[in-house]
């Protein structure tokens, strides 16, 4: 008996192949933010994805990263990255800073104060900077 090599097609509606990477305003439009294209973007493994966002290892499913809770955390960090952007150069500059630099007054990565729900104080330190404060 032979098998079949197609893969299942769901349902379920995602936006364009990249669409929300690289373009802030429909990140906050809310589109789906799929784990392949942040990948992609910041060249780095769909399951590092996960790790760095805070997610289980399983959330780099795709059934798994549509769920609420993931686009939340997945839409802070991608947030977060796009706005580090201007500073760092790249997406991969942008990437390791968002990993490794702790941040003056926090004494933690962006990384380690998103997974502890504290984006809007890794937001507010981006915005300061992007007005020439040293925050």
């Amino acid at each position: 008996m032979e098998r079949s090599t197609a893969k299942p097609t769901g349902s379920r509606k995602r936006a364009a192949p990249g669409a929300a990477i690289g373009d802030p305003s429909r990140i906050l439009a809310g589109e789906v933010i799929e784990i392949a294209y942040v990948a992609k973007r910041y060249d780095i493994y769909a399951r590092d994805v996960a790790r760095i966002a805070g997610l289980s290892p399983s959330a780099s499913r795709p059934d798994r990263a549509c769920s609420t809770a993931a686009q939340r955390r997945l839409r802070e960090m991608v947030e977060i990255l796009e706005r580090a952007l201007p500073m760092a150069g790249n997406p991969q500059a942008a990437m390791a800073w968002y990993k490794a630099q702790p941040l003056p007054g926090f004494g933690r990565t962006a990384e380690q104060l998103v997974k502890s729900g504290n984006a809007g104080a890794v937001r507010d330190y981006l915005d300061e900077v992007a007005v020439g404060g040293f925050a």
